[in-house]
């Protein structure tokens, strides 16, 4: 069974079985995430010094809808 296993590793990669593409979306989506966990970090941190504004505008969106 391990030499069916070899033999089929053997025949993906040398015909091309693998490409790069998975690996772009993949990077993409932990940069996004970075990005977004930096922006979370970063109003948290700064929150009580905006006097409340993001607190009134989530109520005047949630009361608009």
């Amino acid at each position: 069974m391990l030499h069916l296993e070899y033999l089929l590793t053997w025949l993906v990669h040398r015909y091309g079985g693998t490409t790069q593409r998975g690996a772009s979306l993949v990077e993409y989506v932990l940069m996004l995430s970075l990005i977004a966990l930096v922006c979370l970090a970063a109003m948290s941190y700064f929150g009580g010094g905006n006097g409340g504004s993001l607190d009134r505008s989530s109520n005047l969106i949630s009361s608009a809808g």
